[in-house]
């Protein structure tokens, strides 16, 4: 069990590293469509600089952020007693170092998810549809699984995962756009020299079509 927790580190590690590496073509592209006379290594080299910046962005405050969109509340044990002894009693029965913080979605579709950077600081987070459709057991069937991704480290991934591929989409969404209003032109920046930044584009979209 040991080998295949650390084999799916590895293989999370490698498609991390990927997902950057799409990130920093994706900068080189928009740079070179837009920018031709830049060079090809300082935007890449930018792209990763800034992949870098918003990792550590999340890493340290991507789980404050998913809290607020979603629009959790915090849950005590005068909220929610039977959600509260559920989560502590996974809480010792996986062996957390730390009780993680509790949140209620309002919303209709029963889902949970775990969040947090490591064990230390994680919380849970469950959907009020959830709550009416599971009884006790059921519920700590869900609450053992999220606290497994908690021990895994794979809401960490998640989170980095996450903010890498929403940059993509991002600058892809502008790049696009700037195509259309810009008549394919690329605007005023735009050569002949250029052109290779249209079709890098349509690669990495490609990719991460698939």
């Amino acid at each position: 069990m040991w080998e295949l927790v650390q084999s799916n580190k590895r293989k999370s590690l490698i498609l991390f590293l990927f997902l950057g590496l799409i990130l920093a073509l994706t900068f080189y592209a928009f740079g070179k469509y837009y920018m031709p006379e830049t060079d090809g290594f300082v935007l890449v080299f930018f792209g990763i600089c800034f992949w870098l910046m918003m990792s550590g962005i999340s890493y340290f405050t991507g789980d404050d952020i998913i809290l607020a969109v979603s629009q959790a509340t915090p849950v005590t044990k005068d909220v929610n007693p039977m959600l509260f002894d559920v989560v502590e009693e996974m809480k010792i029965a996986a062996a957390l170092p730390a009780m993680p913080k509790i949140y209620i979605m309002n919303e209709e579709a029963p889902n949970a998810m775990a969040i947090g950077r490591d064990p230390q600081n994680s919380a849970i987070v469950v959907t009020s549809g959830l709550l009416a459709k599971l009884n006790r057991d059921e519920l700590q069937g869900v609450v053992a699984h999220e606290m497994s991704h908690i021990l895994n480290r794979d809401s960490l991934f998640i989170m980095f995962a996450a903010t890498t591929v929403g940059l993509i989409v991002i600058l892809s969404q502008l790049f696009w756009r700037g195509m259309v209003f810009s008549g394919g032109s690329g605007g005023r920046y735009r050569s002949s020299r250029s052109r290779g930044g249209g079709g890098a584009f349509l690669l990495i979209a490609l990719i991460v079509g698939i």
